[in-house]
């Protein structure tokens, strides 16, 4: 059936960066704001999701709003920005086997911001995520592809770009979770996956910057109580 939830936030703080002292702080007043453009206070989200079971899939489906007023501008652009945030997903198991999944995000909704008054363009940045997995046995396989792309913050017009992809599969070694004896539970699996990246932007020079990589990841994991 149907279930919902609604959330409120007083406030978030974008941090520059990792600190171990824990510099970054939102203003304790709305005056210092200014001096944090990232700041975001009154924030509401909502959400509703379906589910349907039955012997062979289980659905799911979900939208989720989001809506987020910033308290001040920042140096290159002082228009107070507005976030009106979209979402919208689903996934379906299939006789406990197969598991798909698809999701998509949109926020066309928000204040327009403009890269410079010469060059106007308005902010439409969206992104889509699609997945899948399969259970055979002790096996599992699985990857999902993700794309975002939204304006850049360069002084001419241009659109950043990031697509991610990733392979994996695990295998379940211990099929009877007895390795410690009877009466306590164990699990051990093993798994590696690779993981695909690449983004396409400007920089603040406007030149146009390409990057991309790939990472490998092979690892085992016990876990008994």
């Amino acid at each position: 059936g149907f279930y919902g939830a609604v959330s409120y936030t007083p406030s978030t703080d974008i941090s520059s960066g990792f600190n171990l002292a824990g510099t970054t702080r939102t203003p304790a007043s709305r005056l210092a704001d200014a001096a944090s453009p990232g700041v975001f206070r009154n924030i509401v989200q909502a959400a509703v999701v379906w589910n349907h079971r039955t012997d062979t899939v289980d659905l799911s489906t979900g939208l989720t709003y989001s809506y987020a007023r910033g308290t001040a501008g920042s140096l290159q652009n002082p228009t107070v920005p507005e976030s009106n945030s979209l979402s919208w997903g689903i996934s379906a198991t299939l006789y406990d086997a197969w598991t798909f999944g698809l999701s998509g995000t949109y926020d066309g909704f928000s204040t327009q911001r403009t890269n410079s008054s010469a060059n106007p363009s308005s902010v439409t940045p969206y992104g889509v995520v699609a997945s899948v997995n399969y259970v055979n046995g002790a096996w599992t396989f699985g990857g999902y592809y993700q794309h975002a792309t939204a304006d850049s913050l360069t002084p001419q017009s241009s659109r950043d770009t990031v697509d991610i992809a990733e392979l994996g599969l695990s295998c379940l070694i211990d099929k009877n979770h007895n390795l410690l004896g009877m009466g306590n539970y164990t699990d051990v699996k093993l798994f590696a996956s690779v993981y695909y990246y690449r983004f396409r932007g400007a920089q603040f020079s406007n030149v146009r910057s390409d990057q991309n990589g790939a990472v490998f990841l092979v690892g085992g994991r016990f876990s008994f109580f």
